[in-house]
């Protein structure tokens, strides 16, 4: 399904090869002799849900694949900031991207969650038990300095609501060797 298709359009979405022999066997055994390869192409971005309405997650068909696999995640973990189909309740963030990721730095955005006042980044070194934050932002985007070269990072981000809190998924992310 190509990705302007769902009702999220993300047109951008660049699909990649996966290449798979032409002929089987039911015999593990054997293994066809010079076959030509075939190719599949898709991109998760663009592969869109297909089925009903899941209402309590506010899944709705056309949504793609990687949100909904951050939705599910998030009722799992966070079942409190997970009522996506309430925009009045704080929620957790979706579609957490970096970008210009450095030897020392990085740049982090996510989707507005309509309940919040402000926003917060969280991160740390893998090998850390404490979070260090961000002052507090009213933007969906931050620009994280200083770090280490050629470290591994969890980074979340934290959403700021009236009388409530919500995270999103933790993600791990490299900075470049200098």
């Amino acid at each position: 399904m190509s990705c302007n298709k769902c009702k999220n359009e993300r047109c951008s979405c660049k699909d990649s090869a996966l290449t798979i022999g032409s002929s089987f066997s039911n015999d593990p055994t054997v293994c066809p002799p010079n076959s030509e390869p075939c190719t599949e192409v898709f991109s998760m971005e663009c592969i869109c849900y297909d089925g009903e309405d899941i209402a309590e997650l506010n899944i709705k068909k056309g949504d793609r694949l990687e949100e909904i696999l951050q939705k599910l995640v998030l009722a799992v973990r966070y079942p409190d900031c997970s009522v996506f189909e309430n925009s009045a309740l704080c929620q957790s963030p979706l579609n957490v991207t970096f970008t210009n990721i450095t030897a020392s730095s990085f740049i982090i955005s996510w989707d507005a969650v309509s309940a919040a006042t402000d926003y917060q980044v969280e991160f740390k070194l893998v090998t850390d038990l404490t979070w260090t934050s961000t002052v507090t932002i009213p933007t969906t985007s931050a620009t994280i300095i200083g770090l280490v070269v050629d470290s591994i990072y969890d980074v979340r981000v934290k959403v700021n609501c009236p009388g409530d809190t919500c995270y999103s998924l933790n993600y791990r992310i490299k900075t470049l060797e200098s």
